[in-house]
């Protein structure tokens, strides 16, 4: 799993590219608060603590995999 957080001065996208097999890239907002869903970032991704809450559900148009970004690390449901 690769992902990318783009933005200046706050964090406003994280992108990361999905599961094997899929290798879509998925955009999460992460700034705009009147855009729904919105997700929110603790942690840093250069140090490897990035985390990203609610989980990410890749659907309707994608593979359906079901995921947790906690401290750098991606966890499969």
């Amino acid at each position: 799993m690769h992902a990318y957080v783009i933005g200046e001065e706050r964090k406003h996208s994280s992108y990361f590219v999905c599961c094997p097999g899929c290798s879509q890239v998925l955009t999460l907002n992460t700034q705009n608060e009147a855009t729904k869903p919105r997700w929110t970032e603790t942690g840093s991704l250069e140090e490897g603590t990035l985390t990203i809450r609610a989980s990410i559900w890749h659907t309707p148009d994608g593979c359906g995999w079901y995921s947790w970004l906690n401290q750098g690390i991606f966890t499969s449901v």
